[in-house]
This record gives C-alpha cells, structure tokens and sequence, in this order.
C-alpha cells in the first residue's frame, strides 16, 4: 500500500488536508477590533486617556516659576 494511502485509510483524510489543517490550527488568532465585545474597553481606555490628560494639563498649569527653577 502506498504511504499517502496508508495515512487516508488510518486516519480519513489525505495528507495534504491533514497538512492544511495542522497549518491552520498553528496560525495565530488575532483579535476582531470590529466585533461589539471590543467596543467597551475601547472607549473605557479612551476616556481613562482623556482623565490622564485633563489631569496633567491642570496640575501643569498650577506650577509656578519658582517650580521649574529649583
């Protein structure tokens, strides 16, 4: 019996669709930014961003000459 029909017998599928699918299982997942699940951490870590950012500006704006000289 040859080897390719040897691993379709033992295992159901030719050898090229065991390779396809070996290769698809090692394939990295990446995330979908367009799915809904995303949308509240997207727009928490906006806003966190805006609060830092409005936090900085005031209390740069509260320092003094005399703060930057020493």
């Amino acid at each position: 019996v040859p080897c390719e029909l040897a691993v379709e017998a033992a295992i159901g599928s030719t050898g090229d669709e065991l390779a396809a699918a070996w290769l698809e299982e090692k394939l990295p997942v990446f995330p979908d930014w367009g799915a809904p699940e995303w949308l509240p951490v997207i727009v928490i870590g906006i806003f966190f961003l805006i609060v830092l950012a409005v936090i900085w500006a005031r209390t740069d704006s509260m320092r003094t000459i005399g703060d930057y000289n020493r």
